[in-house]
């Protein structure tokens, strides 16, 4: 099988310019002989190990958002920040009136002051 011209004309340039063809010494570190030689087998490696920690942290933050669903998912806390007592029980009755009559409510509690302070004691 004969050579393209172009290739042969190439080659001629560059012996006429001094330039020595590539031998198979010279031309052995342009393409590795193994498959997967050279850099090739650490870049496998590194893409790899990338994959699986981006896996990894895809599926936990799947869990936390399930998670945080489920905790989340039917229940809200009113709170009226009132400083007289007084003033803030009638708007405690009125917010419970209110919710009563709202269908999608399945349960309504009011916090007892005393319990209040107990959760917020440890502050």
């Amino acid at each position: 099988m004969n050579a393209p011209p172009e290739l042969t004309r190439a080659v001629t340039r560059g012996l006429e310019a001094g330039l020595a063809p590539f031998k198979a010494r010279q031309a052995a570190h342009l393409l590795p002989t193994a498959r997967l030689g050279g850099p090739m087998l650490w870049v496998i490696a590194i893409m790899t190990a990338l994959m699986v920690l981006a896996a990894g942290m895809g599926l936990s933050l799947a869990n936390l958002g399930a998670s945080a669903r489920t905790d989340l998912d039917g229940g809200v806390t009113v709170q009226i920040v009132e400083p007289d007592r007084a003033v803030r029980s009638r708007q405690a009755d009125r917010a419970l009136a209110a919710l009563q009559d709202m269908p999608e409510v399945a349960e309504i509690r009011l916090v007892p002051e005393e319990e209040l302070a107990e959760l917020i004691e440890p502050w």
